[in-house]
């Protein structure tokens, strides 16, 4: 609760923004690994 109170107002949005960024960047390593094994 402190961090986020002593973020400014876009420090939410930008955390998820990151995570979001983070998820989809292992989900598409995830899918380039996949697909090479498969080949």
């Amino acid at each position: 609760m402190f961090l986020t109170q002593s973020m400014p107002s876009w420090g939410p949005t930008a955390l998820s923004l990151a995570s979001i960024a983070v998820v989809t960047a292992a989900l598409v390593v995830v899918v380039v690994s996949w697909r090479n094994r498969n080949k």
